[in-house]
């Protein structure tokens, strides 16, 4: 089972752990003017921090925060001057709640000449893993995209866990799974679809967790964060062993810049 997880992750995930690394940056080098942060700290300073923060709120000065504990991320919206002040004092990095979208799905013309059906398993050689018993079975893969449609007969019965997470990070679980777009849906087909006797993704025995954090294909850097939150202890039981063994998420960001800052340390 292992092999091909190990594979799928390579492909077509992003591994949670392996996205926020971040080194010793102090938050004075940070120069935004946007009204909502994401700031990375630890927790012995966000308690430290905590008291300022709830009297800037009473004050109006903060309209809005909430914190993140498995990826010690807070987000915070309100007036900037006030954010970026209060930050100065404690070791922290800082970045604008940026607005991210989904990479757009390419619609192909009837006319145009098509790829053989399930070119990407045969180009992967995943038969042959298949063959060794490693299907994906009790194995559970989350993703984190526009939703996904629970009806459709090649996901029917896969997904175990649904939430949709608004743009401040909380999630709200619903028993009911759909699409906003259809770019989930896709992107769970490529990752699970099918059964082991018709195969459509590259581990069709496994379960799904699916968080809409980017509803209508748009959302911002705090839905995203507040997805792997929900993803990682879905139940909000931590006493239970539901979290996914890898968390795939496929997004666009028209500032690429801030790729190179030390908040999005990629290793």
């Amino acid at each position: 089972m292992k092999k091909v997880l190990l594979l799928f992750v390579l492909i077509c995930c992003i591994v949670t752990n392996s996205l926020f690394a971040f080194p010793g940056v102090s938050s004075s080098q940070n120069q935004f003017d946007n009204e909502s942060f994401l700031i990375h700290t630890s927790n012995t300073s966000f308690q430290h921090i905590q008291p300022s923060i709830k009297i800037a709120m009473k004050e109006g000065r903060i309209s809005n925060w909430k914190w993140f504990p498995k990826n010690s991320i807070i987000e915070i919206s309100g007036d900037a001057a006030t954010i970026k002040n209060m930050f100065q004092s404690i070791p922290s990095q800082m970045i604008p709640n940026f607005t991210v979208q989904s990479d757009p799905i390419i619609k192909h013309s009837t006319l145009e000449s098509l790829p053989p059906k399930n070119w990407n398993l045969e180009d992967l050689q995943i038969q042959s893993i298949w063959e060794q018993g490693y299907t994906g079975k009790g194995v559970k893969i989350c993703i984190l995209d526009t939703g996904c449609d629970g009806s459709h007969p090649q996901l029917k019965g896969k997904i175990k866990d649904f939430a949709v997470v608004d743009r401040n990070g909380e999630a709200i679980l619903s028993d009911t799974s759909y699409d906003t777009d259809t770019h989930g849906t896709h992107v769970a087909g490529i990752a699970a679809g099918g059964s082991q006797n018709s195969p459509l993704g590259m581990a069709p025995e496994s379960d799904l967790s699916v968080g809409v954090v980017i509803p209508g294909g748009s959302g911002s850097f705090s839905q995203i964060i507040g997805g792997i939150e929900w993803a990682m202890d879905p139940d909000g039981n931590p006493e239970t062993n539901d979290a996914p063994i890898a968390i795939n998420y496929l997004l666009e960001c028209q500032d690429l810049s801030i790729f190179g800052h030390p908040f999005l340390s990629m290793h």
